[in-house]
């Protein structure tokens, strides 16, 4: 073996290693943009999931004060008796849930012993609301943690689509093969053309 026949191997080692380098890194690429796309996957589910989850929750809130409506209208003898805007107890109160924004929102509700059953909005309907009544509170107290958990998801969202936007941006590449030289060559201005 000649010194020439040496250097060509020589260098066709090295191109075959630096490509061998070129493919794993695309590999490593592909790897993470596709970890990208199950994430976002997995969080559009989530979404959906809560997003049906509060729905229901609501409706069912709602649902439930059209029954003490008409289970307090039934019962009473008095003409005005619905369960209506005007017999809202609208005096200022302090927030019994605050909302902390620390990167993720999260609720905390304010514990307070014993003064809780007496400050609890539902009483302003009597001492002893009606059960639907106090259903319906429930629901819509699980429909207000859905939304937190929704808003959550949605920022994450957001965060990702900042991560995937890049990878998807990037301008498509042409890949051409010629049949004489058995070379691959790369034509962005083709596919520039061809975007076109």
């Amino acid at each position: 073996m000649t010194t020439d026949e040496a250097c060509d191997l020589e260098g066709l080692l090295e191109s075959l290693s630096r490509l061998e380098i070129e493919a794993a890194h695309e590999d490593d690429a592909v790897c993470d943009t596709d970890e990208l796309f199950v994430s976002l996957l997995q969080l559009v589910d989530d979404y959906e999931r809560l997003t049906s989850q509060m729905c229901e929750q609501l409706k069912k809130g709602h649902l439930d004060v059209a029954k003490a409506n008409y289970d307090n209208f039934m019962a009473a003898s008095t003409f005005n008796s619905r369960i209506s805007r005007s017999s809202y107890d609208e005096r200022p109160r302090r927030a019994q849930i605050t909302v902390l924004h620390r990167g993720e929102f999260t609720i905390e509700e304010k514990k307070e012993g014993k003064k809780e059953g007496k400050d609890d909005p539902i009483r302003m309907f009597g001492i002893m609301p009606p059960y639907t009544l106090r259903t319906a509170q429930e629901h819509f107290r699980h429909a207000v943690d859905t939304m937190v958990e929704l808003v959550n998801v949605k920022s994450r969202l957001r965060v990702l689509e900042g991560k995937i936007e890049p990878v998807t941006t990037k301008e498509p590449v042409d890949i051409e093969k010629k049949e004489d030289t058995e070379e691959t060559t790369v034509n962005a201005e083709d596919t520039k053309k061809a975007a076109a």
